[in-house]
């Protein structure tokens, strides 16, 4: 075979396809801007936190607190907690850090294994690694002298922990509650507004973990319709839900206050190791209303 000339060997390499030149590298996407909060008063517990109520209330001592406490259901009590100008101003920050999120693609972690939406403000309860927004601990310190005074049978004077974050209900997102109980051994649930309609809490009375399932009675129903800037204390075992929002957003404030100790050790106070006297199923309710099986 004829060797090929200079001129057919030049069309042989013109007449190949090139391979396609690589891309190059795709650049990593720009790190998130940073949040700038628009009031980082907002971000702490200044002094100027605490309604002018209770602040008076808890300088005054425990008798104090549990006058400005009103009762407004089986073991709820109703009280002004945080100031007005203080409630606005985080609710404000907690919409402005949401939509921060959604612009820079930033995923914020659920605020409950129930609630989708909302923001953890300060978890401290070493079962998972701290997370801090802002500080909660001062809330709690200033809640447990009436906490104590209203839930000693759930270990009120022995709150060492906490789990404090936002939950926000809207109709696009969370709009209701199932039943449950909180894990907490006293629940502050504080209003912090919004333009809103429905969304009503719902209580069927305290149970160990044991009975959490079994009947209520009537006198254990209670409902609830938030007020901005109005806070509910309640045992987290006292179990509840919400109903369905119809109408518009609502931002509450929710600190779980947990007896750190006493869970370490046991105790049946909390009601998590065993049936206890405040469970609603309890062998005293039992003989006398004849609700479920201690045993069960």
């Amino acid at each position: 075979m004829p060797r090929p000339s200079p001129l057919q060997l030049l069309r042989r390499v013109l007449g190949r396809p090139r391979p396609a030149p690589k891309a190059p590298p795709r650049a990593p996407p720009p790190p998130p801007a940073p949040y700038v909060p628009a009031n980082p008063e907002a971000w702490r517990l200044g002094p100027d936190a605490l309604h002018p109520r209770y602040a008076a209330a808890l300088a005054a001592g425990p008798a104090a607190l549990a006058a400005l406490a009103e009762p407004v259901g089986p073991g709820l009590w109703a009280l002004p907690v945080l100031s007005e100008p203080f409630c606005a101003a985080l609710r404000a920050e907690v919409s402005r850090k949401q939509a921060w999120a959604a612009r820079e693609g930033v995923e914020l972690s659920a605020p409950n294994s129930m609630n989708r939406y909302g923001l953890i403000l300060d978890s401290q309860t070493g079962d998972e690694p701290p997370q801090t927004l802002i500080d909660l601990s001062p809330l709690r310190e200033a809640l447990a002298p009436l906490a104590a005074r209203l839930f000693p049978e759930h270990g009120g004077e022995h709150l060492t922990q906490h789990h404090g974050f936002v939950v926000t209900y809207t109709l696009g997102g969370d709009r209701e509650l199932a039943f449950h109980a909180d894990d907490a051994e006293v629940t502050l649930n504080l209003c912090l507004g919004g333009g809103f309609e429905g969304g009503e809490l719902y209580f069927e009375g305290p149970r160990c973990l044991l009975h959490h399932d079994t009947p209520t009675r009537a006198e254990e129903r209670a409902f609830w319709a938030h007020r901005p800037g109005v806070a509910l204390l309640h045992a987290g075992a006292n179990r509840h839900g919400a109903l369905p929002l119809t109408a518009g957003r609502r931002d509450n404030l929710i600190l779980w206050m947990r007896a750190g100790g006493l869970r370490a050790a046991g105790d049946t106070r909390t009601g998590l190791e065993g049936c206890v006297g405040w469970c609603g199923a309890s062998a005293e309710w039992v003989r006398g209303e004849g609700v479920g099986d201690a045993g069960a």
